[in-house]
């Protein structure tokens, strides 16, 4: 199995760059994680710094030992986030500091994929050629109350359409969403904040995965220009991953 990625994070029109990425390969093993710290928040840049700071210092150290099971590494990434979320939370949000920051984290292990997530940052899969989600956003829109007793039109209206309701340093509790697969002899991914996925519409991103004979870094560079020329005015970082079985 062959892993290629290209991987880009820039402030855009913004005055500095509260995302960060991660992105490192060993072998059949790899782990890919995109932050967007909350925009408008005083440590937002310091939130997704310090989540993949802690990835880093994981993987190095995990990338080494061979005979860790695929569990034992998803459970390994699951204890940093919260464990980050912890810290933040201590040292910004419970003294009354706004801090906070998205998270997609995507862990290739020995013949299988998980997708870990907090926010409403996204990972894309190719499926039957069309780019799906493959993580949900965790916004007040999704809230099983709120589809509940709201109406679509009402929710759009309402103030607090798209607002966010996990994030990792915001909250004393961090709820994550998991979903683990098989990987195909093909795959294509897509991490990305939504400085990039708001800005480019599904039928492009569908495109632009299937596109399996351009380099990865041409396919990066062109979501980058299909999102700047619809005019995204906020970071933006993405992680583009193509597997083959050759």
């Amino acid at each position: 199995m062959k892993i290629r990625y290209a991987s880009v994070s820039e402030q855009g029109k913004r005055e500095n760059n509260q995302d960060a990425v991660f992105a490192a390969v060993k072998g059949e093993r790899a782990i890919f994680v995109v932050a967007d710290g909350m925009g408008g928040h005083s440590h937002g840049e310091v939130a997704s710094a310090a989540i993949v700071d802690a990835a880093k210092e994981w993987w190095y150290s995990a990338a080494a030992e061979e005979d860790m099971e695929r569990e034992e590494a998803v459970s390994a990434c699951e204890s940093l986030l919260q464990k980050v979320n912890l810290e933040l939370y201590d040292n910004y949000a419970s003294q009354g500091t706004m801090v906070g920051s998205t998270v997609v984290l995507l862990l290739i292990w020995d013949g299988s994929y998980t997708a870990i997530s907090g926010g409403d940052s996204h990972i894309y899969r190719l499926e039957d050629n069309e780019a799906r989600t493959v993580t949900p956003d965790d916004i007040w829109d999704n809230m099983p109350e709120i589809r509940e007793y709201y109406t679509s039109e009402e929710i759009k209206r309402d103030y607090r359409h798209g607002r966010l309701t996990v994030a990792v340093g915001s909250d004393c509790e961090l709820p994550l969403n998991k979903r683990a697969m098989l990987l195909n002899e093909r795959e294509s991914f897509l991490l990305c904040s939504d400085g990039i996925y708001k800005y480019c519409p599904p039928d492009y991103l569908s495109r632009q995965l299937r596109r399996r004979f351009s380099g990865v870094e041409k396919v990066l560079q062109a979501l980058v220009r299909k999102a700047e020329k619809n005019g995204t005015t906020d970071n933006y970082s993405a992680i583009y991953i193509r597997i083959s079985d050759a």
